[in-house]
């Protein structure tokens, strides 16, 4: 059972909750990292970036963040690449962890807007193994 940071990390992905300096990076935006009402506020102001966040309002960003939940026995972790069932490279794991509560294999991952269904089966590369895993809600607890 985890404790300290582990059992932190461990609650905040299953409620699906992204990690600062993990999920949420100086090159992920709030709109791909699902948290774009915490960036209302400055859309009115003028800073470094201003127009990417704006684009992104107005026509969607290029990427998002998804839940997943591996349906083979492995667990994803940071960098781990996310592809189609072709093989194709369509994203990677921002953040993965054995949940206690579910006692599944569940993870955060950054995925290519156009990719993302709800559901949908995708391949998660876990050291030399492509693990199938689906398209989850990223709160992946009951309340």
């Amino acid at each position: 059972m985890p404790c300290g940071l582990g059992a932190r990390d461990t609650l905040r992905l299953e409620a699906g909750l992204p990690l600062h300096g993990q999920d949420l990076t100086e090159s992920i935006t709030p709109y791909e990292g699902g948290i774009a009402f915490a960036s209302k506020p400055l859309i009115d102001a003028d800073f470094i970036g201003k127009s990417v966040l704006k684009d992104q309002k107005e026509n969607g960003a290029p990427r998002r963040t998804v839940g997943l939940e591996l349906l083979e026995k492995g667990i994803a972790r940071t960098g781990y690449e996310v592809m189609d069932l072709d093989g194709n490279i369509i994203g990677e794991v921002t953040s993965g962890t054995q949940s206690p509560s579910s006692g599944k294999s569940i993870a955060l991952a950054m995925i290519k807007r156009d990719e993302f269904e709800m559901g949908r089966e995708l391949l998660v590369q876990v050291r030399k193994r492509q693990l199938k895993a689906k398209i989850v809600k990223k709160n992946q607890i009951d309340k």
